[in-house]
């Protein structure tokens, strides 16, 4: 639920089921948050995790800096059309059976 316990707008990427895809297949979730708008969700499919290992001194820091909320510039408001403050949040959604 988004804010005010209104609904979220979900996207949903499938792909075909395979013996390789039940096993490595995970799910991540991408969440745009604009002020005063309702929240937009994207489900995707991973078989890695785009983790930034420079940044990051273990797996775990990576898995943290991968989920963090980041800031969006430029995001305008779908009802007034003026600019307004929003951010980006990643989670896992699903783990595969598997993660190499």
């Amino acid at each position: 639920m988004g804010p005010r316990n209104k609904g979220s707008i979900i996207r949903r990427t499938d792909l075909d089921k395979t013996p390789i895809s039940e096993i490595f297949r995970g799910q991540l979730r991408s969440r745009v948050h604009r002020y005063g708008d309702q929240v937009t969700d994207n489900v995707q499919p991973f078989f890695t995790l785009p983790l930034y290992i420079e940044k990051a001194n273990t797996v775990i820091e990576a898995i943290e800096l991968m989920t963090n909320k980041e800031p969006i510039e430029g995001m305008t408001c779908s009802k007034t059309n003026r600019e307004v403050e929003a951010w980006q949040q990643v989670s896992i959604e699903e783990l595969p059976l598997v993660l190499v």
